[in-house]
């Protein structure tokens, strides 16, 4: 068997990440992999570093910049963006059938849109994997309505990070949890060090309205307060 992972970005976010440790885990007598990337950077040179094939087919610049907060509203420059992905699926469903691809498995939610369309244009079943969570608190409700629907019926299974993330998508076929989980290097082999000061609280992540900096910057304004 051989599977297509696509990923639009090659940036190292979480579910880059986190395909790059899946992929240094897969057994060597497994299924042969082959990544698909739509533009060129970092997670390309570490998934090749594995040893595993990494293509680049770049994709429009307005497209792939096209945010899921981008869908509120039902613009021209919006449609044009959407029909610019459309234009793009059928060149990656091209890509699928040139390279035999059996099994087409997506790791982004613009990935998934692109396989929705691209999978059945090539005649290949398609499996999602879902990193956020599908619900109007992350993203318009426009594109909730898209990705609930899409998962009702496109994808033969989806995987999600998480049993959060699966409890968005009620009507998906076939949903299973995987855990994005550690790689052994990140793990620390010594316990931590017993804190001799106050407890420190952080907040990790990139600056994105979902990932909660304000709220957490209005939080620690109050805990001060208290304490």
């Amino acid at each position: 068997m051989r599977i297509a992972i696509l990923g639009h970005t090659a940036e190292p976010g979480g579910a880059e990440l986190t395909l790059v440790r899946m992929l240094a885990a897969l057994p060597a007598d497994g299924p042969e992999v082959i990544c698909l990337f739509f533009e060129d950077g970092d997670i390309v040179e570490q998934v090749r570093a594995l040893g595993v094939r990494a293509d680049v087919l770049p994709m429009n610049p307005s497209a792939r910049s096209t945010s899921r907060t981008a869908m509120r509203h039902a613009t021209l420059e919006l449609g044009t963006r959407m029909a610019s992905l459309g234009l793009f699926a059928v060149k990656v469903a091209r890509w699928l059938r040139a390279n035999d691809i059996d099994l087409v498995h997506t790791n982004t939610l613009k990935a998934d849109l692109v396989g929705a369309v691209a999978a059945p244009l090539a005649g290949k079943p398609l499996v999602w994997q879902v990193h956020d969570r599908i619900a109007t608190d992350y993203m318009p409700r426009p594109a909730v309505r898209l990705f609930t629907t899409l998962a009702a019926h496109s994808p033969r299974r989806v995987v999600a990070n998480s049993w959060a993330t699966a409890a968005t998508m009620p009507r998906a076929r076939g949903v299973a949890v995987a855990y994005p989980g550690y790689a052994a290097e990140m793990v620390r082999e010594e316990p931590r060090p017993t804190p001799s000061g106050p407890p420190v609280i952080g907040l990790v992540g990139r600056i994105s309205s979902t990932k909660g900096q304000l709220e957490f910057v209005a939080a620690a304004a109050r805990v001060l307060e208290r304490y």
